[in-house]
């Protein structure tokens, strides 16, 4: 079997956890320094929610003044893990040998672990008012310290769900290297969604997954059936789902600058809203099978595509929205390498959205025979809000 070098190195630090686990005793200062470590998280878990209801609130109130678009939002939050010392380590220009091989155990456990780690996760749906029902069960949940192995007379307290989590499905952080952490090591990441997809089995940051089996066979499939019939007909429909694509473009904007001007608004009376992030862009979800493609089919497509290629980005340090693949001197049209060479002297000079150019020419995941068997109602802004 074939190993790249990803695998190689997530097998070092897997390994590396297992000895050091095997080799873990309990003493009087490590259940100490546990009970602290889980006093906190298990506070910093209630802090968690109170900052997702806060964001439903104040969110709400957005909705209920005009900002409709925003119906049906989702707010996931997590805690994210990366030690401290990085940070500190980031801004040494010559770090000693010592320093470099720490550096490079915490980055390398710490991001091999966050894939695993953020699939802890929160989702509070705002259509239905509450919580996703995983996320209930999470927020109830308690585990028993003797999950742990620890001495019998210290088996007298409860583990937070987040913590229980964190030791029990991460392959590359020991036991050892958690009771080194400390509260700086753990921050909050809450985000709002709007039409993006939201798994309570998945973390959004990993869900667009392009390194599996089922993409393979997907863009298998698409160059499989991707000789295209250029008929005037079949361009025509190209030419609408062009147009459809500007048309949520525009809508995009006016969401995003609409949120802007709000969440500005809102950080003038509330400091947790200063500092914020907005990403939005245009996703194709087929809301029904196809002659070539099954309903499953279309979702597994949209679940991989490519889509935030054209991610259009403003933030409370930059307001302003930027479309630089649109807006640029060069006022480029992205109909070249495929399209141009069939279309019409007149077909040429209708100006094509980059979306059509990076995720139906240069991704694999769409053919063309899928682009005009698509429906404008399945095309949808998403929108994310970091805060």
């Amino acid at each position: 079997m074939f190993i790249n070098s990803t695998d190689k190195r997530e097998m070092k630090y897997f390994i590396r956890k297992e000895e050091a686990d095997a080799k873990f005793e309990w003493t009087k200062e490590k259940v100490q320094k546990f009970r602290e470590l889980n006093d906190v998280l298990t506070k910093m878990q209630s802090q968690l929610i109170e900052q997702m209801m806060h964001i439903f609130e104040t969110f709400s109130c957005f909705e209920k003044e005009g900002l409709s678009f925003l119906h049906g939002f989702k707010i996931t939050g997590t805690y994210a893990f990366e030690k401290e010392i990085l940070s500190k380590y980031d801004s040494i220009e010559d770090m000693t040998a010592e320093e470099k091989e720490e550096y490079e155990l915490w980055d390398n456990i710490g991001y091999l672990a966050s894939k695993e780690l953020n699939l802890w996760q929160l989702i509070f749906d705002s259509g239905a008012g509450d919580f996703l029902p995983l996320s209930k069960v999470r927020i109830m949940q308690s585990f028993d310290s003797w999950h742990f192995s620890l001495p019998s007379e210290e088996e007298d307290f409860s583990v937070c769900s987040y913590l229980y989590h964190f030791l029990k499905y991460n392959g590359t952080i020991s036991l050892e290297d958690f009771l080194k952490c400390t509260e700086k090591d753990f921050y909050p990441y809450v985000q709002v969604t709007l039409n993006c997809p939201v798994s309570e089995f998945r973390s959004y940051p990993f869900y667009h997954l392009r390194d599996d089996m089922i993409a393979d066979i997907l863009e298998k499939r698409a160059l499989t059936i991707n000789a295209f019939d250029w008929s005037q007909e079949n361009i025509q429909k190209i030419m609408d789902v062009n147009s459809w694509v500007w048309k949520k473009t525009d809508e995009l904007k006016s969401y995003l600058a609409f949120l802007s001007k709000a969440l500005q608004k809102a950080a003038r009376t509330d400091p947790f809203f200063e500092n914020w992030d907005i990403d939005g862009h245009i996703e194709y979800q087929g809301s029904g099978a196809t002659d070539i493609a099954s309903f499953e089919m279309q979702r597994l497509m949209s679940e991989r595509a490519d889509f935030n290629h054209y991610t259009l980005r403003c933030s409370s340090d930059r307001p302003e929205i930027d479309d630089s693949m649109h807006d640029s001197e060069e006022n480029l049209n992205w109909n070249f390498e495929v399209y141009k060479e069939h279309f019409t002297e007149e077909q040429q000079k209708v100006l094509f959205h980059y979306f059509m150019h990076v995720v139906f020419i240069d991704d694999w995941m769409y053919s063309l025979n899928d682009v005009i068997r698509m429906r404008e109602e399945d095309f949808k802004v998403c929108l994310s809000i970091d805060f």
